[in-house]
């Protein structure tokens, strides 16, 4: 190999390097497990990086290839190269999933390293490598490659062709007082520049970045811009700025890095956290990366086009000052807008700043006459230089006289001094005589300064013009430049071309006569901008509509708006503009975030964009209203779909949710029926989908038209949008039921909900804090280093804090995420903490043994307490007064602490009694608690009398509910078998349960009151949420939906809606209006859908696919038929066999119980029901109160008769045998019993003395029962005969699973984590096999292929769900991974050729058998994982997808979420229950589906 060759090796080995850094951040995103694997990996990856890039410049230099002869080091490149590519094959494969697969092993990451390590080691000692210089250029170029930054931003950028800095000699004193602070170390981090509109504000910032530039101490600079595209926003000012920190200080790379490798959608986190990450903690944690201050200047605040953000950036930017070493310092300019002046307030005395205001006038004139006569002198010259001699200007000109009349125009704005000289630059309006002459004329009117800048520029466009012709150009003029200073942001001449239907010529002759006033690009394609926001105040002044021969341009800015309108719509249903998969994606299940930039923008250009985001606030801005058949709703009626799919694809899906509020708005009284219902159920589609639309965006059309009801305006307009391969699917109920969203979130397992008394947001607290939008079901803001449960609103919501610290308090605004204040004292580490009703105090409890209140106005703790974590001790809350703090100690005392001084004020403590909660009257004088057994007291605080009852119950979140009159108290109350759990309401004078309220099947988790007091609303992990009236003290709503137990429960600000979470992170927001609801649930239960009370534990199709069997929660089994979806019969007291873990309510045994999800994911349940192989009879057990018993069913008809109730236990397992004649079962007493089943007469038992029995199974030809017992043996029993025949030798444990192969020459069985495999003949042992840790669950199945070479074995859980092992040796020749969990039955499909292919419930599997090769290496190693494919109809491995070969077809929304699946592979029919009791069928015609849909993606190879 020469040194060319090697470099070409090299250059592979860099490109491997780079696949291997970009997958590894998939994994980083997708894997749970293997973060800490991935980092390391990606270290070494650096490092490795850094040698190989200084080697290929070695070798490029002259002297490389006389140096770099060495055989060794090109072997170790060449050894290299091929361990990558071999590294960049696996975890493509593993990435193919839908959630990636991390395919090494500990010990394969191991060998990695190692074999890494020996070939750096080998370069290394043929080359002299610095590497700290080339890694820190490997992590700043990897950085900045991943942070998305705004282009143009930076003060040095000239997107509009010029850059404004201040002039020599002007602005002198304002310069010098901010040099003077930035160059203070004891100065404020933050400066605040204020000044309106035309002020000169940029300018300074401009000249300040560029001197702190000069000085080598800016860090960064961003200057914002409405309606400039990223520099219009906050999106990406704080990676905008970590990017040009990265550059100044290489060195904070690294740390940067981590935080992408991470969080690489980091963009897309709340400013705080970005701020705190990406700036705060990278210097922190580089000490002495820089040696002196470090600035960061951003202009324009008041532009960046959110209020909430503009008042939050001042909070998070006052952060700073906890930076020294570099000392941190942000300068800052605006105009006084009231939100930044809120932000200002509050951070008071940690500002310093500067009013341009109070700028003397005199330095104002004198600055703006320096600027003026040196643009009017550099005008002069340069016109000079371009004309003739008899042409040129005077030396003299304009004269001191017409300069001092221009400065006085211009005074106090240095706008209208730079507008003045671009006009007279502009020559194409004219020479710089002829327009000086236009403006004097101007003058002479004394109008104000903004007439005389812009009316001589606008009356020039009409000037000598003939009446006809000057109409014509004020048309043109208020439908262009009206459009453009009206559009919601900047559009290119190519999409205003495209959105006004216009030529690029004509806007670009237009345009050549506005330079001095709009930003006019050179090309196409960038975005018209005005150069100053009074250019568009002076066309929309409503005053200068009086007076229109003077102001013939005035736009009428409602007018404009209705304009924009039409002409969005008008584009939008342009034929091809919006369509079906607009973008090519082709197959149903792309995923929104794999969809690439470039595409989008490819598809959807510019205008399409702008038109489908501002359409409707165009409209809403105008004077048009709605009404039946006009544009709006027929643009609805026909693209309202692909419209949703637009928004989806470009990421503003969730603004649709309040577009629709917006439309409603605009309707007509009169006329406006049929667009008021479809916007309403539009508004209903889209908020039950917005998980669908974020998730897949071609979705819209299968799966949020077919889970819609079938009633749904949407569906039934749009019906022809479903595929045609879809051709069955799931009955839906008529019309919409109460539950207006669900959306999921598993970081907020048992959540707290918490309402924000403004709009319809909340919070949920769990380990993270996060705010949450009700109505459009998305998360605003995640909060991190939060203590739990210490959030606290104030009541009118202007104020939402939370606490913050290890051994430091911090209370954190979080509006601005920024810390309002900071608390020292605690020795410990801090547990936990309160705030006070007002939130004026707050108490706070630490590992030092210290319960500590304090003061927030004086940050000093007022009193101190003793508080024993290891004893228990619970801190309960506040006195509504704030006097008392109330501890719970050792489940048995309660303490009443001073607020206000140090020390004990009263303990209380009640013998034996353990004391659940107690709580305070709303005026502090009336103490109750509830004690174990149900005893509730009744304290007067005052008399020290008390009163005691029985019969409350357990705490609920939150404690106890006081009505506002102190007079009632709401509790839960003792469960008792007949009622359930209830609700009592307690009269507080004379300690009576005044009213009972019963319902709740389980424990109740939550109650709320409503603001007037009218309803209480419960929560219950039952399940269900129930409103209660409490006037008539009955139930008047019960809301169902949630899969799992509801944890939490809130109203919103308005009530208008309830939002609950349960257990398991799903979250649901509910209409909470009854009089609306009433009619709609009404609708919705004359027609309600037959199904299970409970989650859906089994689905079985029969043999001949026509009919099936489903068992529930609700201990039911249902039949149904196939073809109709109909229910043919109903059992009752049916229990799947006892082994399977069950959540069982204890108090109430009737109560549902259902599937646990365990940490590995789905579970698939071993079958307890049987199918006799002609599928007329069906087998099934019964765990009834008083008897078990088995039960024969005629498939036919669903009549059941009675088998046996002669049990005295739990039934373990039932079996057919082949020819339906008999049917056995074994019980948890041990005895297998057998029956015939034409007679229903017992045919005898065995088992249940000497050994128990567990399991058995029927041979192939039915004359023998194969036996699992207890004792570890396997045994062949033949009933006739009673004869049994035992295998040679036992498992070490009881045997749980027997099979036996189609000619009935083998056996297999296991027990615990062991397979033994026998010679059914001879009894002999032919291999063992021993699970590995790779697997962690039970064996469910064990099935022998048709040739008896290999046996497959099923896992109930876990990531490897099935393994292939070789019948000869017992080895594993495979572990196959990516199948979904609920798995639970498998038979070999003998049509499959020489293929192994096995049929599941979960789909077709389908991989080649292993060689003899693979099995010889099988003996001597593990195998490794492999992911199988899918044949035709299947489920993902998640069980969130319908699956066609592998590939995401139809996505299963969080509220129709399965727990049980089966498949008619030949009918391509999945029947499915969900975990709400429901049984789905969904069919595919494989004939129907589009060849381009099955080209759009490869399957994941085997």
């Amino acid at each position: 190999m020469d040194v060319l060759g090697l470099l070409a090796n090299i250059s592979q080995v860099v490109d491997l390097l780079v696949k291997i850094g970009v997958m590894c951040s998939i994994y980083c995103v997708d894997v749970k497990k293997a973060p800490g694997d991935v980092r390391r990996l990606l270290k070494e990856v650096d490092r490795l990086t850094a040698v190989i890039k200084e080697l290929e410049s070695l070798l490029q230099s002259p002297k490389g290839s006389s140096k770099l002869q060495s055989p060794s080091l090109r072997q170790a490149v060449f050894d290299l190269r091929r361990l990558l590519a071999e590294m960049v094959a696996k975890l493509d494969l593993g990435a193919k999933h839908a959630r990636a697969v991390w395919p090494f092993k500990k010990r394969d990451i191991h060998e990695i390293f190692a074999t890494i390590e020996r070939q750096k080691a080998n370069i290394l000692l043929n080359i002299s490598i610095d590497q700290t210089s080339v890694l820190l250029d490997v992590h700043q170029e990897i950085v900045l490659s991943k942070l998305r930054i705004a282009d143009a931003a930076t003060f040095d950028s000239s997107p509009d062709g010029e850059q404004s800095f201040c002039l020599d000699g002007t602005r002198s004193h304002i310069i010098a007082q901010i040099e003077e602070w930035g160059a203070n170390s004891d100065s404020q981090s933050v400066f605040w520049l204020n000044g309106m509109a035309g002020t000169g504000k940029s300018t300074i910032s401009r000249t300040i970045a560029q001197s702190f530039a000069n000085k080598n101490i800016l860090g960064a600079s961003f200057f914002f811009k409405r309606g400039g595209g990223d520099r219009s926003g906050t999106n990406f000012l704080i990676t905008t700025i970590a990017a040009q920190l990265v550059r100044r200080i290489p060195s904070i790379a690294s740390r940067i890095r981590e935080v992408l490798d991470f969080e690489p959608q980091i963009h897309e986190k709340p400013l705080g956290d970005q701020f705190q990450k990406l700036i705060l903690d990278p210097l922190k944690n580089t000490p002495g990366c820089w040696s002196s201050s470090l600035l960061i200047v951003v202009d324009a605040l008041d532009e960046c086009g959110n209020e909430e953000n503009m008042r939050t950036l001042i909070g998070i930017f006052s952060k700073a000052q906890q930076r020294n070493n570099p000392r941190l310092k942000v300068f800052l300019t605006s105009r006084p807008e009231l939100p930044i002046r809120l932000g200002f307030e509050e951070i008071s005395g940690k500002y310093d700043h500067l009013l341009l205001a109070t700028v003397p006038k005199a330095t104002i004139e004198h600055d703006i006459a320096l600027f003026m006569k040196h643009q009017l002198n550099a005008i002069k010259m340069d016109y000079n230089k371009s004309v003739s001699i008899h042409r040129k200007i005077s030396t003299g000109w304009p004269g001191d006289d017409v300069v001092q009349q221009l400065i006085d125009s211009a005074v106090p704005l240095f706008i209208v001094a730079a507008t003045i000289c671009r006009f007279l630059k502009d020559r194409r309006l004219g020479g710089p005589q002829h327009q000086l002459s236009k403006i004097l004329e101007y003058q002479k009117m004394h109008i104000s300064g903004l007439d005389m800048t812009y009316l001589p520029i606008l009356d020039n466009l009409i000037a000598d013009l003939p009446l006809s012709a000057r109409k014509e150009v004020l048309t043109r003029f208020q439908y262009l430049i009206g459009s453009i200073i009206t559009l919601a942001q900047p559009l290119s001449i190519r999409s205003l071309a495209d959105l006004l239907a216009m030529s690029t010529d004509a806007i670009e002759d237009q345009l050549d006569l506005l330079h001095s006033v709009l930003g006019v690009p050179t090309d196409l394609d960038t975005p018209v901008r005005l150069l100053h926001l009074s250019f568009r105040d002076f066309l929309v002044d409503s005053e200068k509509k009086l007076n229109l021969s003077k102001y013939p341009f005035w736009v009428d800015e409602s007018e404009a708006h209705s304009k924009l309108f039409s002409q969005c719509i008008k584009l939008l249903s342009t034929d091809s503009v919006l369509k079906e998969d607009i973008c090519f994606l082709r197959s149903p299940g792309t995923l929104r975030s794999d969809i690439k930039q470039n595409a989008i923008d490819e598809h959807l250009p510019g205008a399409v964009q702008y038109a489908c985001i501002y359409w409707v606030h165009h409209l809403s801005l105008s004077s048009l209203w709605i009404c039946d058949n006009d544009q709006t709703h027929k643009f609805l009626a026909r693209y309202l779909l692909n419209w949703l799919e637009a928004l989806s694809i470009i990421g503003r899906i969730t603004e649709s949710v309040h577009m629709m509020d917006d439309l409603l708005y605009k309707l007509e009284a009169k006329n406006a029926q049929d667009i008021g219902n479809l916007l309403r159920d539009a508004k209903r589609f889209i908020q039950a989908n917005i998980a669908t639309f974020n998730k897949a965006p071609l979705q819209i059309y299968s799966s949020a038209l077919i889970f819609a009801p079938e009633k749904s305006v949407v569906r039934c307009m749009f019906k022809s949008s479903i595929p045609t391969w879809l051709h069955t699917l799931p009955a839906m109920q008529s019309h919409w039921d109460p539950c207006l969203a669900t959306f999921e979130d598993r970081s907020m397992t048992n959540a707290n909900l918490l309402a924000i008394p403004v709009e319809s947001r909340f919070l949920s607290q769990s380990w993270q804090l996060k705010m949450w939008d009700a109505r459009t079901a998305s998360c605003v803001a995640t909060y991190e280093n939060y203590l739990p449960t210490t959030a606290w609103v104030s009541p009118d919501g202007t104020e939402i804090l939370y606490i913050s610290g290890c051994k430091q308090l911090r209370i954190m605004d979080a509006s601005t995420r920024s810390c309002v204040a900071e608390y020292s004292g605690h020795a410990g580490k801090i547990k936990r903490a309160i705030f006070s009703t007002d939130g004026q105090q707050f108490a706070s409890v630490s590992e030092d043994g210290t319960l500590m209140i304090w003061d927030r106005a004086s940050h000093k703790p007022v009193a101190i307490h003793d508080f024993n974590i290891d004893n228990r001790d619970r801190m309960v809350g506040f006195s509504p007064d704030g006097l008392t703090f109330l501890v719970i100690s050792n489940e048995r005392t309660i303490r009443l602490l001073s607020s206000r001084v140090t020390g004990q004020m009263l303990t209380i403590n009640y013998a034996d009694k353990y004391v659940e909660t107690a709580s305070f009257s709303p005026n502090s004088q009336t103490l109750v608690s509830i004690y174990s057994g149900g005893t509730i007291r009744f304290l007067d605080r005052l008399s020290g009398d008390s009163l005691v009852a029985k019969g409350a119950g357990n705490t609920v979140r939150g404690g106890l509910l006081f009505f506002s009159d102190g007079l009632r108290v709401i509790t839960a109350m003792e469960a008792s078998v007949e009622n359930g759990h209830g609700i009592g309401i307690w009269n507080t004078l004379r300690a009576t349960c005044d009213s009972l309220l019963e319902g709740h099947r389980a424990t109740i988790s939550e109650i709320i009151l409503s603001k007037d007091e009218n309803r209480i609303a419960s929560a219950s992990y039952d399940k269900s949420i129930r409103v209660w009236d409490t006037h008539t003290m009955t139930c008047i709503r019960i809301y169902d939906g949630h899969d799992e137990g509801i944890a939490s429960l809130t109203y919103s600000a308005d009530e208008m809606l309830l939002i609950s979470a349960d257990t398991n992170g799903i979250f649901k927001v509910w209409d909470a209006n009854m009089a609306i609801q009433s009619a709609e649930v009404e609708s919705h239960e004359s027609a309600e859908i037959e199904s299970h009370k409970s989650a859906v534990l089994e689905v079985i199709f029969s043999p001949d696919k026509k009919k099936i069997i489903t068992t529930s929660g609700d201990r039911t089994v249902r039949l149904w038929d196939s073809t109709t979806g109909k229910c043919l019969s109903m059992g009752t007291d049916h229990r799947i066999f006892a082994w399977i873990p069950l959540m069982v309510p204890q108090d109430i045994p009737t109560a549902p119980f259902d599937h646990i999800m365990s940490s590995r994911g789905l579970f698939g349940f071993p079958r307890s029901i049987e199918f006799s192989a002609d599928s007329s009879t069906i087998l099934s057990s019964t765990d009834g109160w008083e008897a078990v018993s088995i039960k024969l069913w005629n498939a036919a008809n669903g009549d059941c008769q009675l088998l046996s109730d002669e049990f005295t236990d739990s039934i373990l397992s039932i079996a057919f045998s082949p020819d339906g004649k008999t049917v056995t079962s074994t019980s948890r007493d041990g005895i297998m019993r057998y029956w015939d089943t034409t007679t229903q007469k017992p045919l005898g038992s065995f088992g249940g003395g000497t050994y128990s029995i567990s399991s058995s199974i029927y041979t192939a030809d039915g004359t023998q029962l194969v036996l699992a017992c207890d004792d570890g043996m396997v045994r062949l029993f033949h009933p006739s005969t009673r004869n049994c025949k035992e295998m040679n030798e036992a498992h070490d444990s009881p045997v749980m699973i027997v099979t036996m192969s189609v000619s009935g020459s083998k056996l297999a069985s296991n027990a615990k984590s062991k397979v033994k495999i026998w010679d059914a003949d001879t009894g002999t042992c032919i291999a063992n096999y021993t699970s590995t840790s790779d697997t962690t669950s039970n064996i469910s199945k064990l099935l022998f292929s048709p040739d008896e070479q290999y046996l497959v074995v099923l896992y109930e859980a876990g990531e490897i769900k099935i393994e292939i092992l070789s019948v000869a040796t017992g080895h594993c020749l495979d572990k196959l991974v990516g199948i979904c969990g609920l798995a639970n039955h498998m038979a070999f499909d003998s049509s499959a050729g020489s293929s192994l292919r096995v049929i599941t419930n979960v789909g077709t599997l389908e991989f080649d058998p292993p060689s003899s090769a693979t099995c010889v290496h099988a003996r001597s190693s593990f195998s490794s994982q492999r992911a199988v494919n899918t044949i035709g109809l299947g489920l993902s491995k998640d069980g969130e997808w319908i699956t066609w070969d592998s590939r995401n077809m139809l996505w299963l929304p969080p509220a129709f979420r399965i727990s049980a699946s089966d498949i008619d592979v030949a009918g391509s029919l999945l029947a499915l229950g969900s975990r709400l009791g429901r049984l789905l069928l969904i069919g595919v015609d494989p004939s129907k589906m589009p060849v381009n849909v099955l080209d759009a993606s490869p399957r994941p190879l085997a």
